[in-house]
């Protein structure tokens, strides 16, 4: 099951289930309402619809923050090591001379060492054999073809 992602003004992102995302729109179209305040189960939450900034599918938001991690030249490994891009390489920013081994740093070899804002806002908190999990789930675009057209069939 697709999972979405509701991005709000003030920056926090909320996952949901594609049947959620069917009961806010639901709910927010039900005579032109605005600012309804909606739970949403999975998070044990209420959001109100104003304060909404847009959602977008899971796998747009991973593709999003894939593009956004390759704009930056610094970042943070699963193992809280902090690293510097140079010319496509990664290394290490308290040694600048030693490149990251990709072979240990999956996520170097796969190019999508997180930010240190995306690290710190999530994925600071995780188990750090969660993280590596965590940070390489963002790059899961496999399944990205007919994606376009199971949208369009649940905003029908």
């Amino acid at each position: 099951m697709d999972n979405f992602i509701v991005k709000l003004i003030s920056g926090d992102i909320i996952k949901i289930t594609t049947q959620e995302y069917q009961n806010l729109i639901k709910q927010t179209n039900q005579g032109g309402l605005k600012g309804v305040l909606v739970f949403i189960p999975s998070t044990n939450q209420s959001i109100n619809t104003s304060s909404i900034s847009h959602i977008l599918s899971e796998e747009k938001y991973n593709l999003e923050l894939r593009e956004k991690r390759g704009e930056s030249n610094k970042g943070i490994l699963h193992d809280g090591t902090p690293v510097v891009r140079k010319f496509g390489r990664y290394y290490l920013l308290s040694d600048p001379e030693c490149e990251v081994d990709s072979t240990y740093y999956k996520e170097v070899a796969k190019d999508c060492v997180p930010t240190p804002q995306e690290f710190y806002k999530n994925y600071a908190e995780l188990p750090q054999e969660k993280r590596l999990e965590a940070i390489l789930g963002t790059i899961d675009d496999t399944k990205r073809i007919g994606q376009t057209k199971q949208l369009k069939d649940l905003l029908s």
